[in-house]
């Protein structure tokens, strides 16, 4: 009798996109004459086999698909990212779409995360890393950086749960789940609870390890909303990412077992008719409507653009100390939208479904703090007293030498990113279409969904490029990703591709990010000042 080998739990990296939209890493010149098909020599498939849900074979099963051809940058960065990390994550497989944004990507996640000379213990960044992804239930990051903190000597008993780590990091608790949920709650006198100085002696960290800790919390907040907004499957060698074959059961994953692929052909399937058939006629025609309002924003003059901002109802009342202005300039209308595309199962394994990690164990009951909207009524942030261009890169870089500007690049990068091909079937000439108007909308209205108020960016363009659908999903994906299901990935209000949408979630979590950033780094701030005016 041969030894059983346990199955990937999917087999390809993401329960959403589609496999043949996928960058492959097998690397033909016979299949997509369309794209770059110049093989590599060093290319090798059978180096990844040890996480086979990435290395797809194209005639092992009648549902594989060969994927995407990488063109060379990409399949020189692949084959970088291999040879520093060991394997080609199904993470990395999603962000190589945007190749010159993932290497900066690695860059600062390797000086956030992995560099040795940080002021906090790399074991101690992985545990925290940890906690964060616990915040929103992400399976993916939790299996992989468990498996990461093994490596690393880390002590296997503190993956019994949060109460058996060291009070030093126990204390970090309240800190993460106020940046994950509501970061506009931050004070300083939180900054105050876990810095040892002379009003707390009892304190177990230095300013600089607080300012290295909030990178690593928001970085992994915001990491965790990727990967569930693109479904990113668990790693064949990490819990959650396989199942042995003789434990299948009827019902498992929403399905029976006649069915070989466990749903995922009908999942794909699912996802390819319904891009074919449009959606709906309403998400056809709100595309057509955004793409002629990109066009007038392009054709409008500067003076047409500034009149936006005089129209902002501006009140300021001060009820923090912090930079603020009170205003309903955004409608809040989208806040109850009933999102109905949301309420279909899902009949293939996803996240939500297969979860197999217990997140409780790495949260403290005793300050868990849920998530709730910003409150409309609430003082907003202004960006222009501080922010993270004028104030936080600075700040990062002190104790992280060269990080600040490594995340500013990242930032920069991900928000003018384009290669013009955004809606190109739904035009009818080849001129490019400029979509900053819209990067910069979903951008900004997400710092707004966090309270952060850029004073000269004008608002009504939110209500103006975005739908109440792509706001709704935009604030689900930020806030709530765990509730993110396949159904939110197909219908987002407008009709992107696979490719598209994968950005439109990064720059929406690339501003998640900065947000926490902002908050954090700001109440440490004036943590500091308070002290030296003492």
């Amino acid at each position: 009798m041969g030894v059983q080998v346990p199955a990937p739990i999917h087999p390809y990296p993401s329960y959403f996109i589609p496999a043949e939209e996928i960058v492959s890493l097998k690397w033909s010149s016979e299949q997509y004459p369309s794209l770059s098909t110049t093989p590599s020599p060093s290319s090798h498939p059978s180096s990844d086999d040890r996480i086979s849900s990435s290395n797809i074979s194209t005639t092992s099963s009648p549902y594989t698909f060969i994927g995407r051809q990488p063109d060379e940058p990409v399949k020189r960065l692949i084959i970088e990212t291999f040879a520093s990390t060991g394997r080609i994550s199904h993470l990395y497989r999603i962000l190589s779409y945007f190749p010159s944004f993932m290497e900066k990507y690695q860059e600062s996640f390797y000086k956030i995360v992995e560099d040795v000379s940080g002021p906090v213990k790399v074991v101690e960044r992985l545990y925290i890393a940890i906690m964060a992804a616990s915040q929103h239930k992400c399976q993916y990051l939790v299996s992989l950086f468990k498996h990461d903190f093994i490596n690393q000597n880390g002590d296997t008993r503190w993956l019994e749960g949060l109460q058996y780590a060291s009070e030093k990091i126990k204390s970090l608790a309240r800190l993460n789940t106020i940046l994950a949920h509501r970061p506009w709650d931050l004070r300083p006198s939180h900054i105050d609870e876990l810095i040892k100085c002379a009003n707390n002696p009892n304190g177990y960290w230095k300013r600089s390890d607080v300012i290295h800790v909030i990178l690593v919390l928001a970085t992994f907040h915001s990491l965790s909303s990727f990967v569930m907004g693109c479904g990113i499957v668990p790693e064949y060698d990490t819990k959650g990412g396989n199942y042995m074959p003789s434990e299948l059961t009827p019902g498992l994953f929403g399905c029976d077992d006649s069915d070989s692929s466990f749903g995922i052909l009908d999942s794909n399937e699912k996802i390819r008719s319904d891009v074919a058939a449009g959606l709906d006629d309403e998400n056809t025609l709100d595309t057509i409507q955004l793409i002629e309002r990109l066009k007038s924003k392009r054709e409008s003059t500067n003076e047409e653009e500034s009149k936006d901002i005089e129209n902002i109802e501006v009140e300021e009342t001060p009820k923090h100390d912090s930079p603020n202005v009170t205003t309903n300039s955004l409608s809040r209308d989208e806040t109850e939208t009933t999102t109905n595309f949301m309420k279909n199962n899902i009949t293939a394994p996803s996240p939500g479904v297969n979860v197999t990690e217990d997140f409780s164990l790495y949260l403290d009951p005793t300050v868990e703090t849920p998530y709730s909207d910003f409150p409309v009524e609430s003082s907003l942030f202004r960006l222009h007293e501080y922010c993270w261009e004028d104030h936080g890169v600075e700040m990062v870089s002190n104790p992280l030498p060269g990080v600040g500007e490594l995340l500013d690049q990242e930032f920069s990068e991900i928000r003018d990113l384009t290669d013009y091909s955004l809606f190109r079937l739904y035009t009818k000439s080849n001129t490019e279409l400029d979509t900053t108007p819209l990067r910069q909308a979903i951008w900004f209205y997400v710092l707004r969904l966090f309270g952060l108020f850029k004073d000269d960016y004008s608002y009504e363009n939110v209500d103006y490029l975005l739908n109440n659908k792509f706001k709704s999903y935009i604030r689900k994906l930020c806030c709530t990703p765990e509730d993110i299901t396949i159904d939110d990935w197909s219908d987002m209000g407008f009709e992107f591709s696979s490719e598209d949408k994968c950005h439109v979630n990064l720059i929406a979590v690339e501003a998640r990010k900065q947000a926490e950033l902002v908050y954090g780094l700001w109440n440490v701030m004036k943590w500091r000042s308070r002290e030296d005016s003492e």
